[in-house]
């Protein structure tokens, strides 16, 4: 049993194919994305079936993501995610086939300004979906307005996503995921019920940067001694220079920002040293892919505290589908896309339908009117274009995901 907690965060955001020739490095890719992103399979059965009898045109979607490097676990989670809902829509939505290409960023910016440019003029997509990591993400919004296509962002979390979206400048970016002003709030909160001191360690770029500027003033607002602030680069090999100042700080906590696989190799530093602090985490650490990777390892994330998008639990309709189509447990990044594409993407399709022609500017118009019911809330956009799914606390115990608390972040829930 878990408790579910209202967390009213008004005040907070105030402040806060069938084609051929595909042309690299978009790929159409309706399967998800194996170890190389290259290499993208094309079940053709299964777009004749879908498109059989849609007499539309079709809708192309563009998912740029990290498809290779130290982060490919976000494209392909997001890939399967995707794919659950396109199969489970039928690759169709009101009528018009859905078209899905894949298009590697490899986690950097330069990379995802090329992956998006190419998929709006090489492969002709309406829609981004993307960027996966905040820097990427950052990049890309630059040529959306003009590129007239609108982006939405499903698993990136920098402060400065949601400052330069809708008023904020932008208006063909739109967030679903709960960015660092909210996260790093809330998990504030609980540090402070645990612990009195804390060191932070976060990855060197947008994403780990943009949560600390949020989680240091606001830890120090509730009391908490914030005894170090360090950053490692995505990729780590070796952290231990920098869990031996942590450990000669001593503080009572550990804070750690980071996706799975460079927490794995922290953590396992962290226990090679002898650091016992409590453990606390903002990003993907707490999540089956920690688990399956570390399965030699019992007990390395033992007793992190996790903020999450998504969790284990949260749905388990959603949770049982995955794992009959997948044959595994899914990954948050899986499961934001999944909902991006199934209600979101959906929503958005049949409202510009009505407009007599799905493209970019009618996709943006609709994005900004939408309002649909999810396992996760109602979703529906704000000023900033921003998005206010449910988000988790979760924690590891023997060898388990725990889901603690459900915490609504729509304040007119």
């Amino acid at each position: 049993m878990f408790s579910k907690r209202l967390i009213m965060v008004a005040a907070v955001c105030t402040v806060l194919s069938l084609v051929t020739g595909c042309a690299a490095p978009a790929t159409q890719a309706p399967t998800p994305a194996p170890a190389s992103p290259e290499v993208i399979t094309v079940e053709k059965t299964v777009v004749v079936q879908a498109t059989a009898e849609a007499v539309k045109d079709p809708v192309r979607i563009g998912a740029a993501f990290s498809f290779s490097g130290p982060m490919s676990f976000i494209g392909d989670g997001s890939n399967s995610g995707t794919t659950l809902a396109l199969e489970e829509l039928g690759y169709e939505v009101a009528g018009h086939p859905v078209e899905i290409y894949n298009a590697d960023n490899a986690c950097n910016p330069e990379q995802a300004v090329s992956a998006v440019r190419s998929l709006v003029e090489v492969n002709k997509v309406d829609l981004i979906l993307g960027s996966g990591c905040s820097s990427s993400t950052l990049a890309a919004m630059t040529l959306l307005p003009e590129l007239s296509v609108p982006q939405i962002v499903s698993v990136s979390s920098s402060p400065k996503i949601y400052d330069d979206s809708g008023v904020g400048g932008n208006e063909w970016n739109f967030v679903h995921a709960i960015g660092a002003i909210i996260l790093g709030d809330v998990l504030s909160g609980y540090v402070a019920e645990r612990v009195e001191s804390v060191a932070i360690l976060a990855n060197n770029d947008d994403f780990g940067r943009g949560s600390v500027s949020i989680l240091e003033p606001s830890l120090k607002s509730r009391g908490v001694e914030v005894t170090n602030i360090e950053y490692y680069d995505i990729g780590v090999a070796d952290a231990r220079p920098i869990l031996l100042k942590v450990k000669q700080a001593n503080p009572e906590g550990f804070l750690l920002v980071a996706g799975e696989t460079d927490a794995i190799v922290i953590l396992r530093q962290f226990r090679e040293l002898g650091l016992t602090q409590t453990l606390f985490g903002q990003g993907t650490i707490a999540t089956p892919l920690f688990l399956e990777r570390t399965k030699d390892e019992p007990g390395l994330g033992e007793g992190l505290l996790n903020i999450a998008w998504w969790a284990p639990g949260m749905d388990p309709q959603f949770d049982a589908a995955y794992e009959a189509r997948w044959a595994k447990a899914p990954y948050p990044n899986s499961a934001m896309m999944y909902y991006v594409m199934r209600y979101i993407v959906k929503a958005a399709i049949e409202e510009a339908d009505k407009t007599g022609k799905v493209d970019g500017q009618s996709l943006r118009d609709a994005l900004a009117k939408i309002s649909v019911d999810t396992p996760m809330g109602t979703l529906s956009f704000d000023e900033h274009n921003q998005a206010y799914p449910d988000i988790a606390i979760v924690t590891m115990e023997q060898g388990k995901i725990i889901l603690k608390d459900v915490i609504h972040t729509n304040p007119n829930q």
